[in-house]
């Protein structure tokens, strides 16, 4: 075996054993990038979920467990006589005991006795103080010009946050300076929800 023969075969050595080494080094590389990304993901669910979780209601004491009820009532809520969409994914199962599903934005599905309505607002976003109601940065109080006003089949509730609703009951939620007839009207679309069981 010539000298120029063992000088490639160690040669051929030597690359091979580099090859293996970049080989490794990639794979470790692949391999803590892909864990890195692991990580980052669970992190930043873990901060969404504590985000989430932080701005949720707390649900009220006296409450039935949940599967200790399956009930529907239809709500339908307005600011200055728009109808706010609830259909989006955005206020789809937003809690387990009380929601709305199926991209359906009037139904509520209640999951346990007990829920108030005000709880279910509560997840939606809305914030109850003394005279407003706060949705989505924006505060909506009562005054001289404006007012909430909150109905179940067609009968004027003074307290929403507190009513726990039956089955098929028809909820109206309106803020501003509806006349007569405006009111009427949301009167008889709240009626007139199909609602979806």
């Amino acid at each position: 075996m010539g000298k120029q023969a063992r000088k490639e075969r160690v040669q051929n050595r030597k690359n091979h054993v580099r090859d293996l080494a970049n080989k490794k080094l990639k794979s470790k590389i692949i391999m803590f990038g892909m864990l890195g990304a692991v990580v980052a993901i669970v992190g930043y669910s873990a901060f969404v979920f504590s985000e989430n979780m932080s701005n949720a209601p707390v649900p009220p004491s006296g409450i039935g467990v949940l599967g200790s009820e399956h009930s529907h009532q239809g709500i339908m809520a307005m600011i200055n006589g728009e109808i706010m969409d609830f259909s989006t994914t955005d206020f789809q199962v937003r809690d387990r005991l009380m929601h709305f599903e199926g991209q359906e934005g009037y139904t509520i599905h209640r999951h346990a006795t007990g829920v108030p309505v005000g709880y279910f607002l509560e997840t939606l976003g809305f914030r109850f103080d003394d005279n407003c109601i706060s949705f989505e940065g924006d505060e909506f109080c009562s005054d001289e010009n404006n007012s909430w006003q909150f109905f179940v089949n067609r009968e004027p509730i003074n307290n929403i946050q507190d009513y726990v609703g039956n089955e098929n009951n028809r909820i109206l939620v309106t803020y501003g300076n509806p006349s007569s007839a405006e009111l009427s009207a949301q009167l008889d679309m709240a009626d007139n929800m199909n609602l979806k069981k």
